[in-house]
């Protein structure tokens, strides 16, 4: 579906600006990461990165009052957060009750690696290319580039947790950063 410039650039400013404000809101709510997740994933991770990073337990993960306006101008949004089990805002990762992670592990490491695209990124780029990565990947949340990147390097630590490769460089060569 090709969608015109415009409304994917209103929709990457919505985004931008939802993904501030929602941090803003969470993140003094929330603790540092788990020592539980934080030793399992350390050889991953820069230190940093796991000492900025906090966690808040939300109830249900809020959708972002935008998606019903892109729906009403013709977007095929199907994408539903109140079923998501996490969710990253820059450096603030939020998790649902609602829906208990199948994985606690996997999730947290899926979580940090868009914590390090953030990082890499920043939060404008992060967006355009969420949104864009949403459009030309047909609206399916797993055709995301910054999705598929994330559950590609976890599912390579959930392979071996012992054999430890730096998220950092990875995420960077993917995305031609280096």
């Amino acid at each position: 579906m090709l969608i015109p410039d415009e409304v994917l650039a209103w929709a990457i400013d919505e985004t931008k600006a939802w993904i501030e404000e929602q941090r803003t809101v969470h993140r003094p709510a929330g603790g540092q990461l788990p020592p539980v997740a934080k030793d399992a994933v350390r050889g991953f991770f820069m230190p940093a990165v796991l000492d900025s990073a906090r966690v808040a337990v939300l109830a249900v993960i809020p959708n972002p009052p935008f998606l019903e306006r892109a729906r009403a101008a013709g977007l095929p949004v199907e994408v539903d957060f109140s079923i998501m089990e996490g969710l990253t805002l820059v450096d603030t990762i939020l998790i649902s009750q609602a829906v208990p992670p199948t994985d606690p592990l996997a999730l947290m490491f899926h979580e940090l690696v868009h914590v390090v695209q953030y990082e890499i990124l920043g939060v404008e780029e992060f967006s355009r290319q969420y949104v864009r990565g949403l459009a030309e990947g047909d609206f399916d949340y797993y055709r995301i580039p910054l999705e598929v990147m994330a559950y590609d390097l976890g599912q390579r630590f959930m392979d071996d947790p012992g054999a430890t490769f730096s998220v950092l460089e990875e995420v960077r060569q993917r995305l031609g950063r280096i």
